[in-house]
């Protein structure tokens, strides 16, 4: 619920390396050129058609869940009905052998794929990611890791170019990274998707009491699959998120050694409109049977007037810079709103 005084804050923060697999909670996350670091960097594609494979066509993604490894160097993924572990490099060797052109069982180590409507490039990360995913999901697949070197552009109609200023400058006169061109990786469109826990309250608030159990109870974080949850003053109201321009994220820390660094800046892209995984029981990797939150949302938050009937909820946004920490605890300021 929002919070009695006067400051906005971080309350959560997580990732989705692999994308439609189960997030990850995290205590801070580095802004890297494609939103969050390690965030959607890898993809599970049908062997036969090329398409991406996500929650909305096999709804039991959301039982893998996922673990970085630093010590290690590996992301680690489990689920109960597979008998191992898939361990993924984090530094996928294809990186480091820039040569090769094909896996150890012989496909093509470059592949581009559809993103709903944009052309991205992998590398397909090779025979036993591909068996493990195949086993699973019950039918050919493989899975590619974000190629690095090739840029998939923020839609630009989103991006004012005012919003990416070319040359900037720390309190201490160093420059500071610069993404010149906003892009992303495996999401569908944004690099990072806000939400304010006033506005889950809110929905929370409308649902219908569940009939029986496999009815959809209520909306928690991981419902709408964001990288920030934004806890605001109590008095502040539901989807204030949606006036939002543009917000500064400013770091802290117990120990003081954050203090005089600059505020971290994100520009506000638009809406993000929903499609059937928020009805997913993630427990159970199977659509709800009432069709909630979905069936409620749809009857007051089809509110944006560019995509009619389309429900909405948190809001896509894109970083000024890359290489900063954001943390939980941290503070949230809005510095510009729509008129």
């Amino acid at each position: 619920m929002g919070h009695t005084t006067n400051e906005s804050k971080v309350t959560a923060i997580y990732i989705y390396p692999v994308k439609s697999c189960a997030g990850i909670k995290v205590d801070s996350a580095r802004t890297a050129l494609t939103g969050f670091e390690y965030d959607r960097l890898w993809m599970v594609v049908d062997e036969k058609t090329g398409k991406f494979v996500s929650q909305r066509n096999f709804p039991r993604l959301a039982l893998v869940n996922q673990q970085i490894n630093f010590d290690q160097g590996y992301l680690v993924l489990t689920t109960e009905s597979m008998p191992s572990p898939l361990r993924l490099p984090l530094k996928p060797k294809i990186l480091s052998i820039g040569e090769a052109t094909a896996t150890e069982d012989g496909r093509p180590v470059s592949t581009k794929v559809d993103v709903w409507g944009s052309e991205v490039t992998g590398f397909d990360c090779g025979p036993e990611p591909a068996r493990w995913f195949t086993e699973f999901v019950g039918k050919p697949c493989r899975v590619l890791f974000k190629d690095p070197d090739t840029i998939r552009p923020v839609a630009s109609y989103q991006i004012p170019k005012e919003a990416y200023p070319t040359t900037t400058a720390s309190n201490d006169g160093s420059s500071r990274n610069l993404v010149k061109t906003p892009e992303t990786g495996f999401s569908d469109g944004f690099p990072i998707l806000i939400a304010t826990q006033n506005s889950i309250d809110e929905v929370n608030s409308r649902l219908p009491k569940p009939e029986n159990p496999l009815d959809f109870d209520k909306v928690d974080h991981l419902t709408f699959r964001p990288n920030i949850i934004i806890s605001c003053p109590s008095d502040t109201p539901a989807y204030d998120e949606e006036s939002w321009v543009k917000f500064n994220i400013t770091p802290q820390s117990s120990s003081g050694s954050d203090k005089g660094r600059d505020a971290i800046q994100f520009y506000v892209n638009c809406r993000c409109i929903r499609c059937t995984v928020p009805n997913i029981i993630r427990s159970a990797g199977r659509l709800s049977k009432n069709r909630e939150p979905s069936k409620t949302m749809r009857t007051y938050r089809c509110v944006d007037k560019d995509r009619t009937g389309k429900v909405c909820f948190g809001m896509n946004t894109t970083s000024f810079t890359f290489g900063d920490v954001v943390s939980v605890g941290d503070v949230v300021k809005v510095i510009e709103r729509a008129n």
